[in-house]
């Protein structure tokens, strides 16, 4: 009997959070949203978020930034990025998607408490297919703080190829706080256009 009241509990338990985490999808979706319109490739994301473009100086590479309100006892904005690298023909340092995935891979792996929770290929509304990756590591936030403690980020990644230039677009948040942000990485998936020149 008292088995079956846990078993009750944990699934009204469950049913709870997961009509609040709908809601909360549903709310965010209905965001006031901004356009970003490049050269290449358009897409939207939420207009109370900055967007901040760079350029890279040692390595080629041109960045689109967009992060959300900075968690101030952490010191961490979630943040959705599209960087994109030349292919190694038009002198980058990659030659596929793949490639480029590998090699951030392993890089990410040596980060603490590196954790690969998901690896898949999946198909995006704008024609391509990525590589999907999802992983778990330890940031020591906030950074460079003599108080810094060890806090789990979750990054979520999609590499894929369009023309001669390779793309990443990455999500990264407190593991804690990864499904509150994670309608704005949906958002720039699901609208993100390539232009035809």
């Amino acid at each position: 009997m008292k088995t079956k009241k846990v078993l009750i509990i944990g699934a009204v338990a469950a049913l709870a959070a997961g009509v609040t985490f709908f809601f909360a999808r549903e709310v965010d979706m209905k965001m006031p949203l901004e356009r970003y319109e490049g050269d290449a490739f358009s897409f939207q994301y939420p207009k109370d978020w900055t967007l901040r473009e760079s350029v890279g100086s040692t390595e080629k590479y041109f960045q689109v930034h967009v992060f959300g309100a900075i968690d101030k006892d952490a010191g961490f904005a979630p943040s959705v990025t599209l960087t994109v690298y030349p292919k190694k023909a038009e002198d980058g340092a990659h030659d596929s998607a793949r490639e480029l995935a590998a090699a951030q891979g392993a890089r990410v792996e040596k980060l603490p408490g590196y954790k690969l929770q998901e690896k898949k290929d999946r198909r995006l509304a704008c024609g391509v297919t990525a590589e999907e990756v999802l992983a778990v590591y330890i940031y020591r936030l906030p950074l460079y703080h003599p108080k810094a403690k060890d806090t789990p980020i979750k990054e979520h990644s999609l590499f894929f190829e369009q023309g001669d230039s390779l793309y990443v677009l990455s999500y990264k948040n407190l593991v804690a706080d990864y499904y509150a942000a994670a309608p704005v990485f949906d958002r720039v998936i699901g609208t993100l256009r390539f232009k035809t020149r």
